[in-house]
């Protein structure tokens, strides 16, 4: 049998756990189990030590101890790290308790950083983290981002530019084709649900910067749109109140955590997808791709993160960030204008099929990591 590099990789959870982190982590795990040995250590939810195997990807779920400023702490992990033996490491960014650990041990192990948002500006230490951070980053082989866009705008990543690796997070194409079961299911639901009238849909987690309360203003001088929120979180409760006291329940459906058959069913229901995110914590925008993978056309912020390279002026509309009425004027736009919407569609579905399909990002990741392997074989040699 060939050997297999060991891969150890350490995001903050792992699949079954929903987040764009998690997502990305498993697309990882899974395009390089074959060539490689990957290793998953994560922080468990709950205060015990689990391992298990996820579709041939060994994972160990170390105990919290508890959950401060976003955080997990965790005594096992530190155990479980010690332990490992890997010939790569995979760091997904940011951590920052993982960063410290990194940077104090497995220091001669070569590192490869995924880069997936920026430190929040609200998070308690961040001068401290930040600092751990950069002095990973100088110690990296790679950095990975899912976009240039992100990368190069990054004030964390500036003076690192030499060491980025551009790999969208692939999404699987299967969810997300249509069906003559889910077009009439799909049917239904705008016809029962939204009355056969235009239709938004946002899903997500329910989180301040996502901005969803932007277009629920933008609806208030809307009366004949409606929209599909999707997802849950712990803004939900303030949305349900927004609505109530203005009258919109007759237009905004609260759907709940969908599965993929039935995030399918939605995005084929819906007219437009929106994303109006605030700031750079939404650094790719998952949903715009989906949206894409659905041929329907974004309405997003123009923020100058990874949603402005994911969305084009071809398959999409830009508004101003936090700016409810140049996000009624889009809605109304795509409303009134039907081709519009149309052309948007399939040039998002043709941008998505040649950039950011799991096929295509599995083959881009699987090849550098390779590269990173053989490099590190030659310097023992």
């Amino acid at each position: 049998m060939d050997f297999r590099p060991p891969v150890y990789s350490f995001p903050i959870h792992y699949y079954p756990y929903k987040g764009g982190i998690e997502n990305n982590t498993k697309h990882c795990c899974d395009s390089l189990k074959n060539d490689f040995e990957v290793e998953c250590l994560v922080f468990n939810t709950e205060n015990k030590t689990v391992h298990e195997y996820i579709e041939d990807v060994k994972i160990t779920r170390a105990s919290s101890l508890g959950n401060f400023s976003s955080q997990e702490i965790s005594l096992s992990f530190l155990i479980e790290f010690l332990k490992s033996k890997p010939d790569i490491i995979h760091f997904h960014a940011p951590n920052p308790l993982v960063s410290l650990y990194l940077l104090l041990f497995h220091r001669n192990i070569p590192l490869v950083i995924t880069h997936h948002t920026d430190i929040s500006d609200d998070k308690k230490f961040r001068t401290v983290a930040l600092w751990i951070y950069k002095k990973l980053l100088k110690r990296a082989v790679g950095i990975i981002s899912y976009t240039n866009a992100y990368a190069s705008s990054s004030d964390e990543l500036k003076g690192f530019e030499n060491k980025f690796v551009i790999i969208p997070n692939g999404t699987v194409e299967q969810p997300f084709v249509t069906t003559s079961e889910s077009i009439a299911e799909s049917l239904q639901l705008k016809k029962e649900t939204c009355d056969n009238q235009f239709t938004l849909f946002f899903i997500g987690r329910h989180v301040a910067y996502k901005g969803v309360e932007i277009i629920l203003k933008a609806l208030i001088q809307l009366p004949d749109v409606h929209l599909l929120i999707a997802g849950a979180g712990p803004e939900t409760t303030s949305y349900e109140l927004f609505v109530s006291q203005n009258n919109l329940n007759s237009r905004v459906h609260f759907l709940g955590e969908l599965n993929n058959s039935q995030k399918n069913i939605a995005y084929q229901a819906c007219d437009a997808v929106v994303l109006p995110c605030l700031n750079r914590t939404e650094s790719f925008g998952q949903i715009l791709v989906e949206a894409q993978l659905s041929s329907k056309p974004k309405i997003v912020s123009n923020i100058d993160t990874g949603v402005r390279e994911v969305v084009t002026s071809e398959t999409g509309c830009f508004c101003e960030i936090g700016n409810v009425d140049s996000f009624k004027k889009a809605i109304h736009l795509l409303k009134t204008d039907e081709e519009l919407r149309l052309r948007l569609g399939r040039n998002g579905y043709q941008r998505a099929k040649k950039y950011y399909v799991e096929s295509v990002t599995s083959i881009r990741l699987n090849q550098y990591f390779k590269t990173i392997s053989n490099l590190e074989q030659k310097n023992d040699r």
